[in-house]
C-alpha cells in the first residue's frame, strides 16, 4: 500500500509489460541463468568504468534491465546513455535499445544511437555495445582500455561474459575507425554490419567462429527472427525521430500549455511516469506484439507516431457471421481483415482511456459508435494495468459476437477508399459519442426512431464488457476480486474530493459551477455556480463544517476543508470545450461537404434577423446617446455619426485556431466522398447529435455563453449547417423523449436563445462603439510614444476588443440560426397557455400547480423599467446619478450578465428571483427573492438594491435589502436591520479562500442564489458567532425555535402583508401572480406555525393568529373571496 515511485514503476513494469504466469515472482538466480551473465558483465564493466574512464565515462549502473553511463559530448557536458536489452533473459542474445534520457543532447546524437542498434538487434554483449557507442562518440582510446581486460584472467576473471570473453580483447592496439572507416576495429574485417562486434566470426552464438550444427529449418528460423529484429529496430528508431521532433514542436509553444479537463486532471494525479518513460513503455508493448505477428491480427504505428497503432484482425471464429461476411469481403473487395485505429494519450498514458475508430470495412448498424464509446474505453471502467493486447481481443469479439458487414456498400473499395470506408461526418459523430457519453437516438429513442440491430448491438457490448471486465456500468469501477491485474476502485468520496482538487467543472454549466442544480429547484437545489462559490467543495467525512460558508463566523479547522478554485475550473471548462469544439468544428465542414450549400430561404431568414438585430443594436446606440446627454452625462463617443455596428463587428470568420482548424489531408480526404444529403441526414438524426446540441443549449444562458465563446460559436455554427429540408423533420422538430433533455425541440431551444441574444446586441451597441475609439486613441497614443506603458495599454484595448467582437458575432449567428430554424421548423404549440390555466387552478395537481406557476411567472423575471434610478427611489439612485461616465467593461460585463438572466435566475414555486434593470442606467437593479419552503421566510417577497460600481466586475456589486420594516428588523445573522447583507462574496464578511469574489468569473446570478440558499436557511439562529456549536442539541433547537418567532411574525407582516397591501411598482405583476398561486400553501404555512406555537408560547401563536386572518382576508381579494386553486383534502384550516 506504500509503494515508492520506482517500486510502482517496477510493478507497473512486472504486471503489464511481462505479464506472465510467474507474476512478481523474483528470476532464477542460478549460476547459469541469462540475468546472471548480465549482472557479472555489468559489474565487470562498471570496475572497469571507474578505473579507466578517464573523464570520458562515469557513473555506470544496471537497473533491471537497462545498463545507463554518462558519456562525455563534444561540448564538454555530458549525457545519460541507456543500453536496454530487449530480452534479458537471453542474453547475450538479446536485442539491445539505445537512448538518451536528458534533454541537452547534440544534434543527430538519437540518429547515432539508432544505426547503433542496428547492429545488434541479433545479439548485444554488453561491453560491445558500449565500447561501439564510445568509439561512434568520438572515445576510441577509452573504448579499446575498456575492451582490454584489465586482469590477466580477462573477463571471466571479473565475472564478465564467459563466452564472450575472447570477443572482448581488441586485436591490436591500433585506434578504431568508424564505421565508414577502411579497416576494422575488433576481431579484424569490416564492422559495417556489427560483426565483429559478436566476436569476428559467423558463430550467432559468439562462441569463436565455430561452425553451426543447426539444420536448414533452424537456420530460417533463425535469419526470420533476425530479420524481425531489424524492422524493431528500425521502427524504434522511426518512433524516436518523430518522437523528438513532436517534443520540440511542443517546447516551442511552452508559453501557452492548454488546460486539462477534469478527467485529464484525475488521470494526470495518477500518472506515476514521466513522457520518457510512458513512450518506451508503450514502444516495448508495441515491439512485443510486433515480435509475436501472428495469422490472425497484425499490429503496427501508424505511420511513426508510436501513440496511434493500426490493427488487422485477420481470422474469426469458424462458423460466425463475421467470418462469413469477411470471406465474402475477400471475394468481393480483394481484403479480409477487419481493421482499426487505437489512438492513446500523449502524457496520460498509461492512465487515460485510448480512442478506437473503426476504419473497415464498412459494418451494419452503428458499429462504430458502439466501438467508440465501449465502456472499456471511459474513465470510469479503463485499466490501466490491462495491456493493449487485451483491449485488442475485447474489440475483437465485440465485432464477432454483434457485428455484420454490410456487403452492399461501396464504401467498402480499397481502392475508392484508401484511408477510411466510412464518411467524415459518420467519423466525427463516433467520436461525439465518445467525448460526450450521449447514446445514439437508434438506442435513446423509445419510439419510431429506435433502430432494434443498433440496440441488440449496445446490450450485447455492455453485457459483455460487464463479465469479461468485471466493471458495473453504473459508472462506478470497483473492479473484480477474483481479476488479475484489476486496479482498485476509488471510493465516491475519493473521487469527488480528486475532481474538487483539479478544478473540475460540471458539464454545460456557468464557469464555478461544482455541484449545479437546473434553475427553478428551490432553495436546496439552486447552489449552482453561486452554492459552489460560497459552500465550497464537500469537505471529508471526519471534518465539521457548522454553518454555511462565506456566511458567518464559528469555528473550525478551515484548513482540513477542500477549496474550490474558480481559475482551476476555468480552465478545466476551457479544455473539455476544445475537446469537442476540435470534433464539431470537423463535423460542420463534414455536413456542408457531403450536403451541399444551404437552402436560399433559410438563408434569407438569417440575413433578415441579422439586418435586425443590427438595425436594433445601431438604434439602441443612438438612443443611449441620446437620453445620456439628455441627462447631463457627456457620451464617450459620437455613436450614431461612427462606423456601423456591422462594420465594427467585421467579418464573421477570424483565422481559425488550433482547435478549430482543419486537419492535414482533411480536405484531400473528403474530396473522395460524394455528395449524399439523404445518407448524411439519415445518420445525423440516428446519432447523439441532437441530445447533445440540446443539451448543451438548452441549460447554458447567454452570459456562459459569452464566456465562453469560441466554443459555443462553434456549436451553433454546426447548428446552422442543420438548417436544411433534410434535416427538418428528424432534428430541427423533432421532439426529444420526455426523458431525455425534458422532451424539448432544437428550433425552439434556438428561438429561446435568440431573445437574449438580440437583448445582448442592444445593450452593448454602445460600448462596441466605445472600445473601438478607445483602441484607436490608444493606437494612435502607442505610435506616437511607444512608451511600455501605451503598448501594454494598447495589448489591454485589443483584448478587451476582441473578445467583444467574439461576443457580439455570436449574438448575431446565434439570432441568424434561430430564424433560418424557424423557417424550416415553425414553433409548435406544445407549450400550455399560462394565461388560460391561471382562470382554473382550483382542481390542479402539484405538478400542475408548479408548472402553471412557472408558466405564468418566467416571462415576468427580467425586465428593463424606468425610473429606478430616480430621486429617493433606489438605495444607491443618487450614487448612480453622479456618474459621468459609463465604463464599457462594465457595459459589457452587464450586458452579458442581463441577457443570461432570463435562462439562468432560479425559478420555482418554492422559491425564485426576480430582476428589473433601469433602462437608462444598467448599472442600477432591484430583485425580489420569494422565501424558500420549510423556512421562516416561506412565501415572503424580499427587495434588495444593486449597484455596480464603475469597475465592477473587478469588484462585488453592492447590496442592500430593503424589506427591513423601517429599520426595525433583523430578519438573520446576515441580514442586518440597516439593511446590509453579510457575505464573503460582496467583501461584507472576511470569508475563507475561494469564498470571495473573484474578477471576471464571479456573477450577480451568484449573490442571489447565495442569498436565496445560503442566508434564508430553515434555522437562521446558527448563522450567529458561535452559536453552530450547539447545533444537534436540546439547547441548540429550543434556541432556533426562539429566534424563529420574531422572524416569522416579521416575514408575515412585511414580506407578505405589507407587499400586497403596497405592492412595488416594478414587481406587482409577480407579487399578484405569486400569492394569488400560492396562497393555498402559505395558509397552510401559517396554520403550522400557529399549531406548533400554541404547544409552547400562547403569545406568538396569538400574534401569528391575528397576522393569519389580515393575510387571508388580502389573500382573498386576489382571489376573487377565496384562496386560488382552493384547498386539497386534509390541508388544515381556512
Amino acid at each position: 500500500h506504500h509503494l515508492d515511485l520506482h517500486s510502482a514503476k517496477l510493478l507497473y513494469h512486472n504486471c503489464v509489460l511481462d505479464p506472465t504466469p510467474h507474476l512478481l515472482v523474483p528470476s532464477a538466480t542460478g549460476a547459469g541463468s541469462a540475468m546472471d551473465k548480465l549482472r557479472a558483465a555489468a559489474q565487470a564493466l562498471s570496475d572497469r568504468i571507474a578505473a579507466s574512464g578517464a573523464g570520458v565515462c562515469e557513473r555506470a549502473v544496471l537497473d533491471d534491465s537497462t545498463f545507463s553511463f554518462n558519456v562525455l559530448l563534444k561540448g564538454n557536458t555530458f549525457t545519460r546513455i541507456d543500453c536496454n536489452f530487449l530480452d534479458p533473459d537471453q542474453y547475450p542474445s538479446s536485442g539491445v535499445y539505445l537512448s538518451s534520457s536528458e534533454d541537452n543532447n547534440e544534434p543527430g546524437l538519437q540518429a547515432t544511437l539508432n544505426g547503433i542498434m542496428e547492429k545488434f538487434q541479433e545479439k548485444g554483449p554488453l561491453d560491445t555495445v558500449v565500447c561501439k557507442v564510445l568509439e561512434s562518440l568520438g572515445h576510441s582510446g577509452v573504448a579499446q582500455r575498456l575492451a582490454r581486460p584489465q586482469t590477466s584472467s580477462g573477463a571471466a576473471d571479473k565475472g564478465g561474459d564467459a563466452d564472450m570473453a575472447d570477443a572482448s580483447a581488441p586485436a591490436s592496439d591500433a585506434p578504431m575507425e568508424d564505421d565508414d572507416g577502411a579497416s576494422g576495429s575488433f576481431g579484424g574485417g569490416s564492422d559495417d554490419d556489427g560483426d565483429a562486434y559478436m566476436g569476428g566470426g559467423s558463430d550467432s552464438e559468439g562462441g569463436g567462429g565455430a561452425s553451426s550444427d543447426d539444420d536448414d529449418g533452424e537456420e530460417e528460423d533463425d535469419e526470420e527472427e533476425r530479420m524481425i529484429m531489424i524492422e524493431c529496430g528500425k521502427r524504434q528508431g522511426r518512433w524516436e525521430r518523430f518522437e523528438a521532433a513532436y517534443a520540440d514542436a511542443e517546447k516551442a509553444k511552452e508559453g501557452d500549455k492548454p488546460g486539462m479537463s477534469s478527467e485529464h486532471a484525475a488521470a494526470r494525479k495518477r500518472q506515476i511516469f514521466d513522457p520518457r518513460e510512458a513512450f518506451l513503455m508503450l514502444s516495448r508493448e508495441l515491439l512485443d506484439i510486433f515480435r509475436q505477428q501472428s495469422l490472425e491480427v497484425f499490429v503496427d504505428s501508424a505511420g511513426d507516431d508510436v501513440y496511434a497503432w493500426a490493427v488487422e484482425l485477420c481470422a474469426f471464429a469458424p462458423g460466425s457471421g463475421l467470418a462469413a461476411d469477411m470471406d465474402e469481403v475477400r471475394r468481393r473487395y480483394g481484403y479480409s481483415s477487419v481493421r482499426f485505429t487505437i489512438h492513446f494519450m500523449r502524457g496520460l498514458h498509461p492512465f487515460y482511456p485510448a480512442r478506437v475508430e473503426l476504419t473497415r470495412p464498412h459494418f451494419k448498424s452503428w458499429a462504430l459508435g458502439a466501438v467508440a464509446s465501449h465502456p472499456m474505453l471511459t474513465p470510469g471502467h479503463w485499466d490501466a494495468l490491462r495491456p493493449q493486447a487485451h483491449l485488442i481481443d475485447q474489440v475483437k469479439a465485440f465485432l464477432q459476437s454483434s457485428a455484420r458487414v454490410d456487403l452492399s456498400s461501396p464504401f467498402n473499395d480499397l481502392a475508392a477508399y484508401p484511408t477510411s470506408c466510412y464518411p467524415p461526418s459518420q467519423r466525427c459523430l463516433a467520436q461525439l459519442e465518445a467525448l460526450t457519453g450521449m447514446p445514439p437516438l437508434w438506442v435513446a429513442d423509445g419510439g419510431e426512431g429506435r433502430d432494434p440491430d443498433t440496440v441488440r448491438m449496445y446490450e450485447c457490448r455492455d453485457a459483455s464488457a460487464r463479465e469479461v471486465g468485471g466493471a458495473r456500468m453504473d459508472g462506478s469501477n470497483d473492479g473484480s476480486a477474483g481479476a488479475p491485474g484489476k486496479k482498485r476502485a476509488r471510493s465516491a468520496e475519493e473521487a469527488a474530493r480528486e475532481a474538487a482538487t483539479a478544478g473540475g467543472a460540471s458539464s454545460g454549466g456557468a464557469p464555478g459551477a461544482t455541484d449545479t442544480a437546473s434553475a427553478g429547484s428551490g432553495a436546496a437545489g439552486t447552489a449552482g455556480a453561486a452554492g459552489a462559490a460560497e459552500a465550497g467543495v464537500k469537505p471529508a467525512k471526519d471534518d465539521k463544517t457548522y454553518w454555511a460558508r462565506g456566511t458567518g463566523y464559528g469555528h473550525g479547522d478551515k484548513g482540513k476543508t477542500e477549496v474550490w478554485d474558480a481559475r482551476a475550473s476555468e480552465a478545466a471548462q476551457r479544455a473539455r470545450d476544445e475537446q469537442l469544439q476540435a470534433v464539431m468544428a470537423a463535423l460542420g465542414r463534414a455536413i456542408a461537404r457531403e450536403m451541399g450549400p444551404r437552402p436560399a430561404a433559410a438563408e434569407a431568414a438569417a440575413e433578415a434577423a441579422a439586418a435586425a438585430a443590427t438595425a436594433g443594436g445601431a438604434a439602441a446606440a443612438e438612443a443611449a446617446a441620446t437620453t445620456t446627454a439628455a441627462a447631463g452625462a457627456p457620451s464617450t463617443s459620437a455613436a450614431p455619426a461612427g462606423p456601423s455596428l456591422t462594420a465594427l463587428l467585421g467579418a464573421e470568420a477570424e483565422p481559425q485556431d488550433e482547435v478549430t482548424a482543419e486537419a492535414p489531408g482533411e480536405a484531400e480526404e473528403a474530396a473522395r466522398w460524394a455528395r449524399d444529403p439523404a445518407l448524411c441526414a439519415r445518420f445525423l438524426a440516428g446519432s447523439c447529435l441532437l441530445p447533445v446540441l440540446i443539451r448543451e443549449l438548452r441549460l447554458t444562458s447567454f452570459t456562459d455563453m459569452c464566456a465562453r465563446a469560441p466554443y459555443f460559436t462553434t456549436v451553433m455554427k454546426l447548428a446552422r449547417e442543420l438548417c436544411r429540408p433534410e434535416c427538418a423533420a428528424g432534428l430541427l422538430a423533432r421532439a426529444l423523449p420526455r426523458d431525455l433533455e425534458g422532451g424539448a425541440r432544437l428550433a425552439g431551444v434556438l428561438a429561446q436563445l435568440a431573445l437574449p441574444a438580440n437583448q445582448y446586441l442592444r445593450l452593448t451597441a454602445q460600448a462596441l462603439r466605445d472600445k473601438a475609439e478607445e483602441e484607436r486613441r490608444l493606437t494612435h497614443l502607442a505610435q506616437m510614444s511607444a512608451s511600455a506603458a501605451s503598448l501594454a495599454q494598447l495589448k489591454a484595448a485589443k483584448d478587451a476588443m476582441r473578445e467583444l467582437r467574439a461576443s457580439m458575432r455570436l449574438a448575431l449567428l446565434t439570432s441568424e440560426v434561430a430564424a433560418a430554424a424557424a423557417v424550416l421548423a415553425p414553433p409548435g404549440s406544445e407549450q400550455a397557455d399560462a394565461s388560460a390555466a391561471l382562470a382554473s387552478t382550483s382542481n390542479l395537481s402539484a405538478s400542475e400547480l408548479e408548472a402553471v406557476y412557472c408558466d405564468t411567472l418566467r416571462p415576468l423575471q427580467v425586465e428593463e423599467v424606468g425610473g429606478l434610478a430616480g430621486e429617493g427611489s433606489h438605495t444607491y439612485g443618487a450614487e448612480a446619478r453622479r456618474e459621468s461616465v459609463a465604463p464599457a467593461d462594465r457595459v459589457t460585463r452587464l450586458g452579458r450578465e442581463i441577457s443570461g438572466l432570463m435562462k439562468d435566475l432560479p425559478l420555482s414555486s418554492s422559491s425564485s428571483v426576480f430582476v428589473r434593470v433601469d433602462d437608462e442606467r444598467m448599472m442600477v437593479w432591484r430583485a425580489l427573492i420569494t422565501g424558500p419552503d420549510d423556512t421562516p421566510y416561506a412565501g415572503g417577497c424580499f427587495l434588495f438594491d444593486l449597484y455596480f460600481p464603475p469597475t465592477y466586475p473587478a469588484v462585488a456589486p453592492q447590496v442592500k435589502l430593503r424589506t427591513t420594516g423601517g429599520g426595525t428588523v433583523r430578519f438573520n445573522p446576515n441580514l442586518y436591520n440597516c439593511g446590509k447583507v453579510c457575505l464573503s462574496l460582496l467583501g461584507t464578511w472576511q470569508g475563507g479562500k475561494g469564498e470571495g469574489w473573484t474578477p471576471g468569473l464571479s456573477t450577480a446570478l451568484q449573490v442571489f442564489v447565495s442569498i436565496q440558499s445560503l442566508i434564508l436557511v430553515p434555522d437562521p439562529y446558527f448563522n450567529e458567532p458561535g452559536y453552530e456549536r450547539t447545533i444537534n442539541t436540546d439547547e441548540g433547537r429550543k434556541q432556533s425555535r426562539a429566534y424563529n418567532v420574531a422572524i416569522r411574525e416579521a416575514c408575515i407582516r412585511y414580506a407578505m402583508l405589507d407587499i400586497l397591501r403596497h405592492p412595488p411598482r416594478e414587481f406587482a405583476a409577480v407579487t399578484a401572480a405569486h400569492f394569488r398561486l400560492r396562497a393555498p400553501y402559505i395558509l397552510r404555512t401559517v396554520d403550522a406555525w400557529v399549531e406548533e406555537a400554541a404547544e409552547w408560547n400562547a403569545a406568538h401563536a396569538a400574534a401569528l393568529g391575528g397576522l393569519r386572518a389580515e393575510l387571508a382576508k388580502e389573500l382573498g381579494k386576489l382571489t376573487g373571496g377565496g384562496p386560488a386553486g382552493g384547498q386539497p383534502q386534509g390541508a388544515g384550516r381556512g
